[in-house]
């Protein structure tokens, strides 16, 4: 197994329709304590995410990341929504996904 590989993940849009499956990822966290966001509303963690061994489809802001199997960060279900820019070469994709708390602080 690829050492790089943190999760298996489904893409969606934001209505949760599927747009890919079985995606491999590597998620690397950007920041240590939580950002927060909507006028210090919503605290949430950042993670640069690459893709491992795909390219297509590339995902669109707001489209989601969904964890389907488990990892050491991570629960199924776990969803991750994409943010930033996308950087799509000829065989990688590269952006910044979020991950939402669900804490009010």
């Amino acid at each position: 197994m690829d050492p790089f590989i943190t999760n298996t993940m489904n893409l969606t849009d934001e209505a949760g329709k599927l747009k890919a499956a079985g995606l491999l990822c590597q998620l690397d966290p950007v920041n240590l304590p939580w950002n927060v966001e909507v006028q210090g509303l919503v605290p949430d963690d950042w993670y640069d995410l690459y893709s491992i061994g795909w390219s297509t489809p590339v995902p669109l802001r707001g489209d989601f990341f969904v964890v389907t199997s488990a990892s050491p960060i991570d629960t199924v279900g776990t969803k991750y929504q994409v943010f930033s820019t996308i950087y799509a070469g000829p065989d990688t994709v590269q952006l910044r996904v979020t991950r939402y708390s669900g804490v009010t602080p």
